[in-house]
C-alpha cells in the first residue's frame, strides 16, 4: 500500500497531528499502529513550511519516537528556525538519551542563538545527568548570555549547587523582564 501523506493530510495537516497525539495521550495503552502512523506523520511534517508545523511534529516524535526516528531527530536540530531547534533538541535527548549526550554537548557550543543554546544546555542534562554537571561547569564559565546561563543554572542547581540558586535570584533582580524563564528555572526541579 502505497500512502500519500499529502493527500491524506491536506491542509488540515496540524489538525491531524494533534489530533493522532490527543488520541494517544487519552488512549491507556498506545498502539503500535496509532504510534507508526502518528510518527510517519510526524517525520513528513518535519519539512513542511510552517515552522509551527514542524515544532509540533518535533514534540510529537519526543514523546512518541523510537531510535529510528533519531536520525530525523538530528536533522530537526540543524533546523533554520531556532523554535524548532529547541524541540528538536529535547526530543533527541528523550529518544536518544546517553547515547546523544556528546552530540547534544557539540550542538549546545555550535548553536548561535541564545535561547536555543539554553534548551541545547538543558537537552545535555536530561539525556546524561550523571555526564552533564562538569560539562555544564564549564560552559558555565564561558557562557556569554544571560538567557543561555538560566538554562545552565537551572540544570545546575538540580545538581545541588546552591550558589546556582543564588545566581538564578541575582539574575531575577538585575532583568526584570527574565523573570518567568528565572521563576520557572526556580521552581522546576529534576
Amino acid at each position: 500500500m502505497n500512502l500519500n501523506v499529502d493527500r491524506l493530510l491536506g491542509s488540515a495537516r496540524l489538525s491531524y497531528l494533534h489530533d493522532l497525539v490527543d488520541l494517544a495521550d487519552t488512549s491507556e495503552r498506545v498502539s503500535s499502529s496509532l504510534r507508526s502512523v502518528l510518527r510517519l506523520v510526524a517525520r513528513y511534517l518535519l519539512f513542511d513550511s510552517d515552522e509551527t508545523i514542524r515544532n509540533d511534529a518535533t514534540e510529537a516524535l519526543g514523546r512518541y519516537g523510537t531510535r529510528a526516528d533519531i536520525l530525523a531527530l538530528k536533522q530537526a536540530c540543524g533546523d533554520e528556525s531556532w523554535v524548532v531547534r529547541c524541540a528538536a533538541y529535547s526530543s533527541l535527548a528523550s529518544v536518544g538519551g546517553k547515547r546523544y549526550f556528546g552530540i547534544l554537548c557539540k550542538m549546545a557550543r555550535q548553536e548561535e542563538n541564545r535561547i536555543g543554546r539554553k534548551w541545547a544546555y538543558v537537552a545535555t542534562y536530561d539525556a546524561d545527568r550523571d555526564r552533564a554537571e562538569s560539562f555544564l561547569l564549564d560552559a558555565h564559565k564561558t557562557e556569554k548570555t544571560v538567557e543561555a546561563e538560566i538554562g545552565i543554572l537551572s540544570c545546575l542547581r538540580d545538581c545541588g549547587h546552591e550558589w546556582a540558586t543564588e545566581r538564578l535570584k541575582e539574575i531575577q533582580r538585575e532583568c526584570p523582564s527574565l523573570n518567568h524563564s528565572i521563576e520557572t528555572a526556580l521552581s522546576e526541579s529534576g
